[in-house]
């Protein structure tokens, strides 16, 4: 499981280090290979990706391939998360190479936040994680608190 926020750097080349507190996870030998993708959201203004181990990847598409391939929403995931989701492996070094199409999609440059979340990891633009957790703090609320509390957390 991954936890923690951490922050890094991108190089010219699009090359990040993982940070150490997410090695762990990923030490099986088939973990060397992550996939990467961009992170359905509500909020266009934020973008992000998300890491996914390999092992996590291919529950999700299982699960995905189960669901009714009619259903728009399926159809959706598939469109915006599938098919742009590219392998990345892991160079001896604990680096990943991130494509130009995906760091122009989460408008990531220089500075980022790798941010778990559980199963999978997030990576930010620096100024959208910013952002980001400024606004979920500002949207917290009662009903938020509630909603929580149903279901048993």
């Amino acid at each position: 499981m991954f936890h923690g926020n951490f922050p890094q750097t991108v190089d010219e080349k699009g090359r990040t280090n993982i940070p150490a507190k997410f090695r762990v996870p990923l030490l099986v030998p088939e973990a060397r290979t992550l996939m990467i993708t961009p992170k359905l959201t509500l909020n266009a203004d934020t973008p992000c990706l998300e890491v996914w181990p390999i092992h996590s990847w291919n529950q999700f598409t299982e699960k995905l391939s189960r669901l009714p391939q009619f259903e728009q929403s399926v159809i959706t995931i598939k469109k915006l998360v599938v098919a742009h989701a590219q392998d990345c492996p892991v160079d001896k070094n604990w680096r990943i190479l991130i494509s130009p199409s995906l760091r122009e999609q989460a408008k990531i440059m220089k500075e980022i936040v790798w941010v778990g979340s559980l199963d999978r990891i997030e990576i930010w633009n620096k100024e959208a994680w910013s952002a980001e957790l400024h606004s979920t703090q500002k949207d917290l609320n009662q009903a938020i608190f509630q909603k929580l509390s149903d279901l048993g957390l």
